[in-house]
């Protein structure tokens, strides 16, 4: 039976970026791909996965050039840590107890 290599590629995670280094590296996955090369090898060229070149092409292809823009308030620039969740105060474990559990 035949031994089977499969590379590891690090990939980059665009959260880890700048709001203007993702912007660049969305750019230059679209220039990229206008210039004709595939998923595969625009993600080996950018550290990007494959799955993360196809969304930003079609996110451009959808949005045009305002859609490589990242939205409003998102990423690491506005300094939120515990993105996408709810703040402590809302979390069900953080609401006070029910009156009837302390009444014992």
């Amino acid at each position: 039976m035949p031994i089977l290599h499969t590379a590891v590629m690090d990939t980059t995670d665009m959260r880890s970026l700048s709001r203007d280094a993702r912007h660049e590296r969305r750019v230059q996955v679209i220039r990229l791909r206008k210039a004709g090369y595939s998923y595969d090898a625009i993600a080996a060229q950018t550290g990007l996965s494959r799955t993360g070149v196809f969304d930003i092409c079609k996110r451009h292809a959808v949005g045009g050039a305002k859609a490589l823009h990242d939205a409003p308030g998102a990423g690491t620039d506005q300094g939120t840590v515990d993105q996408g969740r709810r703040p402590p105060s809302a979390r069900p474990e953080a609401a006070a107890p029910c009156p009837s559990l302390l009444s014992t």
